[in-house]
């Protein structure tokens, strides 16, 4: 948008009150039951395989060499991959309902973060999934796009891997040494409650859109600056989404109408068929 000549102002991504009170639920009750080390993926979309093509090769060398790694493989992912003699360390898990996924995340040792970096698409997404993996204390290693970039000060609190080699290099350390593993993710438990958190980001909020008004006028009068406190018992505030059905609408007719008056009929058949594509292209892949 800027090479365009447009202002641009970035509000990154925060996680929820309520996704911290999952997350900090099962964090509290999560035990490790044995020795093993468990790494893992989650794919929120069938777009994601051609992201874990990069370091699938990688992950069968190590499976090869480390007999306690095993690998939990989350939502959309195609099933394609030929995993030879370590195919019963392969364990795929269906799609959950967000709300599911911190106990899920909560059970890897590793998260995984792959991304292609030649692809925009790649390059527009948030750093959730360190986020997200944060929260349930599970460290991260992340493709460097300018998202993870941001979000991951490498051998603090996760890393960056710029190619296959980096990948391995990441995984073996992690692997291998369980006192790195702690470390790395109580850092980034503490970084994402420190810079991820609701009320710092509303704290930022409040400074992005003075910053705006600033820029278009003047006159403008401006929202006062706020110290907002944290909040450590996100379950106080559980009446605010417990037997809520906000989430049930708009459902996919109401989007497509909404679509059909707003933007016209050549734009509803377009997401029609971007819609298609997503729900078929783990059967018939698209290229």
């Amino acid at each position: 948008m800027k090479d365009l000549g447009k202002p641009v102002w970035i509000h990154r991504n925060a996680f929820s009150l309520e996704m911290f009170y999952y997350a900090k639920k099962v964090t509290q009750s999560n035990q490790p039951s044995n020795n093993n080390i468990i790494v893992g993926y989650a794919s929120g979309t069938p777009t994601h395989d051609r992201d874990f093509q990069l370091i699938q090769p990688i992950l069968f060398k190590l499976l090869g060499e480390y007999p306690q790694l095993h690998m939990n493989l989350i939502g959309h992912l195609n099933k394609k991959y030929d995993w030879g003699k370590f195919a019963d360390r392969i364990h795929y898990i269906n799609f959950l309902p967000w709300r599911y996924l911190p106990k899920s995340l909560s059970q890897l040792s590793i998260n995984l973060a792959p991304l292609r970096l030649d692809n925009p698409f790649s390059q527009s997404k948030s750093e959730i999934k360190y986020m997200e993996a944060a929260l349930v204390k599970v460290p991260t290693i992340a493709s460097p796009t300018e998202a993870f970039r941001y979000a991951i000060s490498p051998g603090r609190n996760g890393f960056l891997a710029f190619s296959l080699d980096e990948w391995e290099v990441c995984l073996r350390k992690l692997i291998e040494d369980t006192a790195l593993r702690h470390s790395i993710a109580n850092n980034a438990y503490q970084d994402v409650l420190q810079r991820y958190a609701p009320w710092v980001r509303s704290e930022e909020a409040i400074g992005l859109i003075n910053s705006i008004l600033k820029t278009f006028r003047t006159d403008s009068i401006f929202l006062p600056s706020t110290k907002i406190s944290s909040i450590d018992e996100p379950e106080l505030f559980a009446y605010l989404w417990i037997n809520k059905k906000i989430e049930k609408h708009p459902n996919l007719i109401e989007r497509g109408l909404y679509t059909l008056r707003a933007r016209g009929l050549i734009t509803l058949l377009k997401e029609f068929w971007i819609f298609l594509r997503r729900s078929i292209s783990p059967i018939f892949p698209f290229r």
